[in-house]
């Protein structure tokens, strides 16, 4: 598609004929305002806890199972009804509301409508601009948290889990690759479901960071799936019958989706050897490279330096082609909750120039989670 270039077309039949030069004029101006669909910040939304003002926090006590004694009658033990049998000490941990963020926009009401056909274009454009305020929100806050998603693991008790694949590109042949894709997908779903039961119908320590004993609900635990996994999976690999069997279809209502690109491996920090970005790095957050505004996830361009000489590094970054290659993470709903504190958008008025400043100020908590709920990253090694 051309891009306007602020030059109206000549008209070609009129213009050789008729003394003078002719343009065609503009028969329609709209300005687009729907660019933000309502599964961009589908996760978030889910995640999301409305709080308070700055400092405000939830905090959670995470108990542990009390012990069993032997019953024996008359002895003295049994008879000492003094005895105290104090709970185990509670862990608590908090979530605080602790990052202020604001997004400015100016505009004005007279001198930029020059560039509009008409008044309603003009309001129109306006409207959208004020919208933009809300959908920068949404969108920024959305990106941070599914990288945060995408990219936190736990390799505490049982939270890791590898499923040995086939590498599709060392089979030959068209029937043995869809038989090895078949076997794959199969191990995957296999993998999950015994996570899920291990999880949701037996006591364990081994899905939670603090090691306390414990037992999920399968309503409270989300299956937050490598897209291009889940539909390869879904679509692809497994025959129609496994659709809709105990596998995925009984689960269908707690799977999520994020593209592959959220999910990956965060750079250590650590050596004294500058590292330049080769087009596999991506943001860990939003950062400013060159006067551009590059948000979550996107890759970070081919050459930027990443560490400076004393081995810190300069751009939070992750490898989304990592190993190893996360298949999807299965987290409590509760694990890493969004606290959405105080939001106000107010406005300056400028006499001078006749514009005014409009201001979306919100707060929110450093994404983080509560390690007494599971975190568990189903994962595959591509070189192995």
């Amino acid at each position: 598609m051309a891009k306007f270039t602020g030059k109206l077309g000549q008209n070609k039949i009129l213009f050789s004929e008729v003394t003078g030069a002719l343009y065609n004029m503009i028969i329609n101006q709209t300005v687009e305002s729907r660019t933000i669909g309502s599964g961009m910040a589908s996760l978030i939304d889910e995640a999301t806890r409305e709080v308070g003002l700055y400092g405000d926090r939830i905090l959670k006590y995470f108990t542990d199972m009390l012990r069993v004694y032997d019953y024996e009658a008359d002895t003295t033990d049994q008879l000492n009804v003094l005895t105290t049998y104090r709970p185990p000490v509670p862990i608590c941990q908090e979530m605080v509301i602790d990052t202020a963020k604001f997004i400015p926009l100016t505009l004005d009401d007279y001198l930029t409508k020059q560039g509009f056909a008409d008044s309603a274009t003009f309001g129109s454009f306006q409207s959208v601009m004020s919208d933009w305020l809300k959908n920068t929100k949404k969108v920024y806050l959305a990106k941070e948290y599914n990288v945060f998603v995408g990219t936190t693991v736990s390799g505490t008790g049982a939270q890791s889990v590898e499923v040995a694949l086939t590498n599709i590109e060392g089979v030959t042949g068209e029937a043995e690759k869809e038989a090895a894709s078949r076997r794959n997908a199969q191990a995957i779903a296999e993998a999950v479901a015994n996570v899920m039961v291990n999880m949701t119908e037996d006591a364990s320590r081994d899905y939670n960071d603090l090691g306390i004993e414990a037992c999920f609900d399968k309503e409270d635990l989300l299956m937050v799936w490598n897209a291009e996994a889940l539909n390869k999976i879904t679509l692809v690999d497994l025959p129609t019958m496994y659709n809709d069997n105990e596998v995925l279809g009984a689960l269908k209502q707690n799977i999520r989706r994020l593209p592959a690109k959220y999910f990956g491996e965060v750079m250590a920090s650590g050596g004294v050897t500058e590292i330049k970005a080769d087009g596999t790095q991506r943001f860990l957050h939003q950062t400013v490279v060159g006067g551009k505004v590059y948000q979550a996830g996107d890759i970070i361009p081919t050459g930027t330096v990443l560490k400076n000489a004393q081995g810190q590094i300069q751009i939070p970054n992750y490898t989304a082609e990592s190993n190893p290659r996360y298949i999807c993470k299965i987290i409590h709903k509760d694990a890493a909750p969004v606290l959405a504190g105080f939001e106000t958008t107010t406005e300056f008025w400028n006499p001078k120039n006749l514009s005014r400043n409009d201001y979306l100020h919100f707060l929110y908590n450093s994404f983080d989670r509560f390690t007494g709920y599971p975190w568990v990253s189903v994962w595959y090694d591509p070189a192995g």
